[in-house]
């Protein structure tokens, strides 16, 4: 029996690269046009094979592209309820907190009457601007643009309780309002709650039991973007890193813009495997197992967003029906999307035949640039504490890529693309340099651009 487990992890871990390709699409569904409930226009998926092996276990990848609709002329968006929790600790002081400053007045110029919102500072203590949150009149506004201003750097980094008193400050809304919190630092949890486990857990419960998103903004090099990302993370907000203060207000504003354009949300997919399939979903989305699907959360998706969502899927050896499968739905807001779910299914063959069968290249390059994302991302994370780690890590990834290319241009470059980044991990890091490859690689594995934006499918 050991003798067979062995042969069959070989046999498996040569099945993921198999080095036959194809252009071929194996499974599409048809785009509705006609009805875009959910906020969703489209939902396909596509194999990088389509068949499977008899007597042993067989790894296949599913790429799911998942497509928002158009914003509707017309139709009236959600309210969006802002909470701005904003960092003014002694190392905000100079041009750091006069951008930010501008950030915050440039977000809430972006809000309309029907829309509210709270400002929190934070150093050692929290300081409400504006709370409880109010409506973004042209007064309010004004008002809160005054009280801005006058805001100055000082003290230490009390991060949990600024942060959790602009999120509870919107956690209390009108039907169909959508929630948002807003954290910008550039240094270190170091007063209150400072574990990063528990600061994410807080911001997942908030996100649970009151809806409210928090995305996070790094500044500079001295913030932990580990706690940033996992607190993101927990909530289906977004994490980004500034370099430069005089980004501060474009991203700040990017992200108030997106909440704006939301046309979809607590998006998730339910993927059903049939008997004997197991599967998971790669990349940084929250999923957990809900009795017989994995469900795989989204968050909201903003207007003509595309998003792309890699599952990794391991049949059986034997057949337990005759095509193994996995069923794709979407819901939103709980309810079902009228977009047709998708079904991926393969067919049980021999092992030459399994040999011989085509792939799809574009399931292909999608798989091999979300694994060198995260061999970017955790290489980098690690780095710090062991160079040599980080060197294999990325080296390691590499190779198996290179497994597969089989002459592909686009994986080849890859490949190059990550042995010239292992030499540069041989040496010491700056840790701007580190921040910005860890989170560039974050927003990949988050489906998004090198600098955090949402990809739009073309007009």
């Amino acid at each position: 029996l050991a003798v067979v487990a062995v042969r069959d992890e070989v046999r498996d871990e040569r099945d993921e690269h198999d080095e036959t390709f194809t252009g071929e699409e194996w499974h599409m569904t048809t785009r509705n046009d006609d009805d875009d409930t959910g906020g969703l226009s489209d939902l396909r998926a596509q194999a990088d094979r389509g068949l499977c092996r008899l007597g042993t276990r067989s790894v296949r990848y599913v790429r799911v592209q998942v497509d928002a609709a158009d914003a509707i002329s017309g139709r009236t968006r959600s309210p969006v309820h802002l909470g701005l929790a904003l960092d003014r600790s002694g190392s905000m002081n100079g041009p750091r907190i006069e951008l930010a400053r501008l950030g915050v007045i440039e977000a809430l110029r972006l809000l309309t009457p029907r829309d509210a919102f709270a400002v929190v500072t934070f150093d050692d203590h929290v300081e409400p601007v504006v709370r409880p949150a109010q409506a973004a009149t042209p007064d309010a506004v004004r008002a809160a643009i005054t009280a801005v201003s006058r805001i100055e750097a000082r003290g230490g980094t009390a991060l949990h309780a600024g942060w959790l008193s602009a999120a509870e400050a919107v956690s209390e809304r009108p039907p169909g309002a959508l929630g948002r919190c807003l954290l910008l630092t550039d240094g270190e949890a170091n007063h209150g709650l400072t574990d990063p486990h528990l600061l994410a857990a807080a911001a997942g419960q908030l996100a649970g039991q009151h809806g409210v998103a928090t995305s996070t903004i790094g500044l500079g090099e001295s913030y932990n973007d580990v706690l940033l990302r996992m607190m993101a993370d927990a909530s289906d907000g977004h994490a980004y890193h500034v370099t430069s203060p005089q980004d501060l207000p474009s991203v700040l504003a990017q992200e108030v813009d997106e909440a704006l354009s939301v046309v979809a949300r607590s998006v998730e997919l339910q993927v059903r495997p049939s008997e004997g399939v197991r599967v998971e979903a790669l990349g940084r989305f929250r999923s957990s197992w809900k009795g017989t699907y994995l469900g795989v959360s989204l968050g909201a998706l903003v207007a003509r967003q595309r998003l792309e969502i890699v599952l990794r899927v391991t049949l059986p050896a034997a057949p337990v029906t005759d095509a193994p499968s996995v069923e794709i739905t979407a819901t939103a807001e709980g309810e079902p999307c009228l977009v047709a779910p998708v079904l991926t299914a393969w067919r049980f063959a021999s092992h030459i035949e399994n040999d011989k069968q085509p792939r799809n290249r574009e399931v292909d390059r999608a798989v091999a640039t979300l694994y060198a994302s995260k061999a970017r991302q955790d290489s980098a994370d690690l780095h710090p504490r062991d160079r040599e780690g980080a060197v294999a890590m990325m080296l390691a990834t590499a190779a198996r890529i290179e497994q597969y290319a089989n002459g592909n241009p686009e994986l080849l470059n890859l490949v190059a693309a990550l042995r010239s980044e292992a030499e540069t991990l041989k040496d010491r890091m700056d840790e701007m340099t580190r921040k910005q490859l860890t989170m560039s690689a974050y927003s990949s594995l988050k489906g998004r651009d090198p600098h955090g934006k949402s990809v739009r499918r073309p007009t």
